[in-house]
């Protein structure tokens, strides 16, 4: 398991997480932004679990896209609705 530094957008605080270097292929995040939402594809095998999709570094605006930009789901590429980051 490895120690990494995560800031929770909810609580507006810093936590010290420590990550598996297993799971399902749909929780894995990546240094960088991370978009956490909720596949809705019922074919999905994810069947309406929270996934991950990292975005990596850079500018980003969460309202944009939650309204506009297209975040897919990292198994059945289906656009997800954005939860938080």
């Amino acid at each position: 398991m490895v120690d990494s530094i995560f800031v929770d957008i909810r609580k507006n605080i810093i936590k010290k997480i420590k990550l598996s270097s297993e799971g399902e292929a749909y929780r894995i995040c990546d240094k960088g932004l991370n978009i956490f939402g909720i596949c809705t594809n019922k074919q999905c095998k994810t069947k309406g679990n929270e996934v991950i999709v990292p975005i990596g570094y850079g500018e980003f605006d969460l309202k944009y896209a939650i309204d506009e930009m297209e975040i897919r789901c990292p198994i059945c590429s289906q656009v997800i609705k954005p939860k938080t980051c």
